[in-house]
């Protein structure tokens, strides 16, 4: 619910996803996020590709109209 910038969410998976991936260049990520923003799984205000200047969240529930 809450916004996070996108470099910090970079910053916190950078150490893990290089030991485990270390192949796949860090970019990897954003495209990623961008991915989960057109599955409606985040929202992302600004650029992702902009770290610094764009913030992450993830996708309120939608309600099933009953």
């Amino acid at each position: 619910d809450r916004w996070q910038k996108v470099a910090k969410i970079v910053g916190d998976l950078l150490d893990e996803f290089e030991q485990n991936y270390p192949h796949l260049p860090f970019a990897y990520l954003q495209a990623t996020m961008q991915k989960l923003e057109d599955l409606g799984k985040v929202e992302i205000a600004g650029d992702v590709w902009a770290m610094r200047y764009s913030e992450i969240r993830l996708a309120k529930p939608e309600l099933s109209a009953a």
